[in-house]
Order: structure tokens, then sequence, then C-alpha cells
């Protein structure tokens, strides 16, 4: 099998450039709990990168949020791909879906837990993470809409909805007609955005 790793370089996180096609955003609580990882375990992980084909500079595909919460005054590992920018693309799109796409074993997973929770101080950073998540996860439910929202035209005007389907849909579309993005603090939320045609042509042939 081909290996695209052509180096383990060890650089300075402001020397590595974040993709500007990353679609993922971080919430408050999961900066929270990485930062406290890195500070009691330290960097146990290798960031991936390449070399920009439109700047020459090392830019990420993995490892976005723990770039930008590293200090700049240690180096910090990078595994350096020799992909083009459509490559990096790809696998900066399929990468986090990929990883999604795993199923858990409970029993496993129960047993994991039981183990990390005999670790002292480890034990008391997986409850804070875990609280977090059940938090975020009930915070959620509850702002899931009680009836389905569904969007009336005036009859009189033709219309075109263009449904998302996945985050990374979402973000080809919001970069190629320069959407704003909304941010309660806690990460991206929802938005619904009405364009004239007028708008949607000149946004579309400037992108």
């Amino acid at each position: 099998m081909r290996s695209r790793i052509t180096a383990l370089e060890y650089v300075r996180p402001s020397e590595v450039d974040d993709h500007p096609l990353n679609y993922r955003r971080h919430p408050t609580e999961q900066r929270e709990i990485l930062a406290q990882v890195l500070e009691r375990i330290g960097i146990a992980d290798a960031l991936v990168a390449y070399r920009s084909e439109q700047t020459g500079r090392l830019t990420l595909i993995d490892g976005h949020l723990r770039r930008e919460l590293l200090s700049d005054e240690a180096k910090v590992p990078i595994l350096v791909l020799d992909l083009n920018d459509a490559e990096a693309r790809a696998l900066l799109a399929l990468a986090d879906p990929l990883v999604g796409m795993a199923e858990e074993v409970e029993e496993a997973y129960q047993a994991l837990v039981a183990e990390v929770q005999g670790d002292g101080e480890l034990a008391e950073l997986f409850r804070h993470m875990d609280d977090m998540a059940r938090q975020v996860r009930d915070e959620a439910e509850k702002a899931k809409p009680v009836f389905d929202i569904v969007p009336t035209f005036d009859e009189r005007y033709d219309a075109l909805l263009v449904f998302c389907r996945t985050e990374r849909e979402w973000a080809e579309l919001a970069t190629a007609l320069a959407l704003p993005e909304k941010d309660d603090g806690k990460g991206r939320i929802g938005v619904t955005h009405v364009l004239t045609e007028q708008e949607f042509m000149q946004r579309w042939k400037s992108r």
C-alpha cells in the first residue's frame, strides 16, 4: 500500500496554517477538556498536514484545535503528507466522518471507563468530561423544536431550496456563497439564509 507520509517534523504551531475549508467548530466545553488533557498528559499524537500548492506552507488536515491550544514556545510533531490540494480536501472531508462510522461496543466501553475511573487525577478529568458531554446532550435535546419547521412561500414567487445533508456539504456551500455564521458561544448554531436571484448569482460568480 502506498504511504503518503514523507516526514515527521517538529515545528512551532504558528508555522502551520489552518485549512481554509475546515468545517469543524469546537465548542467551549471541548476546548476546556482538551486543554486539561494537554496539560496533564501532554502531546500524545501528531498533527497531520501537507504543503499547500497555493501558499507553499504547511496546512493542517487534522489537529486544528490542538494547534490553536498549544503554546508557540514549544515545537509540536507534524506528520507531513505529499498530497496535492485536491487530495488534501478529500482527506479533510472524509477523515472525521469515517471515524464517526465506528460502532461502540457498550460493554467494552464501560470496562474501559471502570479502569480510567480508578486512575486518580485522570478519573477526575474523565468525570468532568462526562458531565460536560451530558450537559451538552441535554441542552441539544432541549433546543430541538417542538414542531417541525416547514417554510412557506408566497405562491406568486418561484423558489429554490438547497438542502445540505452533511456538515461537509454545508461548509462547501457556505464557503462558495460567503454565508456568515452565527455562534452562541458554544459552537455554530443553525441559521437560515434567503438570497435573491441577483444576490445568489453575484456570490456564485465571485466564488
